[in-house]
């Protein structure tokens, strides 16, 4: 039984339904790493050191955990994530091993190659996603938000 997702070329890939799933995660991750570039660019000379530290190793993870995941996903959308999701990571690992030498100028580039390029994988993502049954995402940010109460409390 064939999900409806959007036509293309690829509708088996897009309407794959355990793909869909995984780019609902996939993209959580992605905007964990969106939120916390955002903050640390809009936010950097008011951080402390220590907190600058912490946001960029949340950024590395988040980023390495996307990129870790996205081979995962079935052949062309793996391809069309891979090339944004590895530009992705590797900015991220620059702005946290050379953060305290970078000038404004400098990290405000890295910044925006980060967010562009997540914002191609976003799209990726959010192509799959849109194979899903209606309500499926709330249904799946519901269990994500319960998933990380129990993870809290524990």
């Amino acid at each position: 039984m064939q999900v409806p997702g959007p036509a293309s070329e690829n509708s088996d890939e897009m309407s794959d339904p355990l793909a869909a799933v995984l780019a609902h995660g996939l993209l959580n991750s992605l905007a964990v790493v969106d939120g916390t570039a955002i903050s640390l660019r809009r936010s950097w000379a008011r951080f402390s050191d220590e907190q600058r530290d912490d946001f960029c190793r949340l950024l590395v993870r988040h980023s390495e955990l996307v990129a870790d995941q996205a081979g995962d996903l079935p052949g062309l959308a793996a391809h069309k994530l891979a090339n944004h999701i590895f530009v992705v990571r590797g900015v991220a690992e620059t702005i946290e091993r050379e953060r305290r030498f970078l000038s404004d100028e400098d990290r405000e580039h890295l910044f925006d190659v980060l967010l562009r390029q997540s914002a191609h994988a976003a799209t990726v993502l959010a192509n799959l996603v849109r194979g899903l049954p209606i309500g499926a995402g709330a249904m799946l940010d519901e269990l994500d938000g319960s998933t990380q109460d129990r993870e809290a409390t524990a």
